[in-house]
């Protein structure tokens, strides 16, 4: 690979579980993310010196970094069911979830309702064939974080009650017996042994917040105090626009877009702790930040949570 780049399509690889690729793609490459020459290049090119007739060409100037570091001030929030109904289709319905396919998402996330029947006792409650994430709650409280390796919340749930599973998908393969897997809800929700049926579903195609001025018009509510999951809205001011990297620090697992920009995801479970942001996405002057937080974020005053901020690469 001669250039690192950058994971923004949504890869990953995978030895049987899934390994979802971070966005940053600087796996040593002899040109670095951020477009500048490694050591690795200097040492390829002073062998290829040795091969050439004539003096090899030289390098254009390296990107322009950010004049100074810029804090972002977050004005506004919005939660996820907000976004769904106003950057969504319609929701539909039927006896078994539908999968991201099914629904037109090839990169996003998918809002699954089903309903535990009852008066009953707390029973597990299970997803078969998920892929990859859900984030579960249980009559409008957080309830737990389902993988495919760990699909059973640990609390058992009694009916009757409503049941949301914001399901996400971390990537797709693009070798291997893993080539084409759908995403979402494969398999089903079950309480205990029984299939949970009339399963509704919507989906969040993340192209949907590349639109600016759709993006604008979903309303938006004061900043939460629990650090709810949902899209944040900031603005930042630059002074000397060039590469960046920006931090999210409190931040869980989600997305960021600057100026309409998306510059992929972010995670806490590492190892990157900053994305990546090209010079020329950014403007003199006024800026505008989304973050599509998909977790939660640290509660403000915890110590751990702190406005994002801009800074040179």
């Amino acid at each position: 690979m001669g250039w690192a780049g950058a994971n923004r399509s949504g890869g990953a690889l995978h030895d049987g579980p899934l390994e979802p690729d971070v966005t940053s793609y600087d796996y040593d490459a002899p040109i670095d993310e951020h477009g500048r020459a490694t050591e690795k290049f200097w040492a390829f090119r002073e062998v290829l010196a040795e091969y050439s007739d004539g003096p090899l060409p030289g390098l254009p100037p390296a990107p322009a970094p950010l004049g100074a570091p810029a804090e972002v001030a977050l004005t506004g929030w919005a939660p996820l069911g907000d976004v769904l109904e106003a950057r969504c289709g319609r929701e539909v319905s039927g006896p078994v979830p539908p999968t991201f396919e099914e629904l037109d998402v090839d990169r996003g996330l998918v809002r699954y309702a089903v309903t535990v029947p009852g008066p009953r006792q707390p029973y597990p409650l299970t997803v078969r064939g998920l892929r990859d994430l859900a984030v579960v709650y249980v009559d409008g409280e957080r309830a737990g974080v389902l993988t495919e390796d760990d699909a059973c919340l640990k609390e058992p749930v009694a009916g009757y009650a409503r049941v949301e599973l914001w399901v996400e998908s971390l990537g797709r393969v693009n070798y291997g017996p893993r080539l084409g897997e759908p995403k979402g809800i494969t398999g089903g929700v079950l309480h205990e042994r029984q299939y949970l049926h009339d399963v509704r579903a919507r989906g969040l195609r993340l192209e949907a917040l590349d639109d600016a001025e759709r993006v604008r018009a979903v309303p938006s509510r004061a900043l939460p105090e629990d650090g709810a999951a949902g899209l944040y809205r900031g603005t930042v001011t630059v002074r000397g626009a060039g590469d960046a990297r920006l931090e999210l620090p409190g931040r869980t697992r989600g997305f960021v877009w600057v100026n309409g920009f998306n510059l992929g995801r972010y995670w806490s479970a590492g190892p990157q702790s900053s994305l990546y942001v090209p010079g020329p996405v950014l403007r003199e002057g006024g800026n505008e930040i989304w973050v599509l937080e998909l977790a939660e974020t640290a509660r403000p005053g915890s110590g751990e949570a702190g406005a994002p901020v801009l800074r040179a690469v």
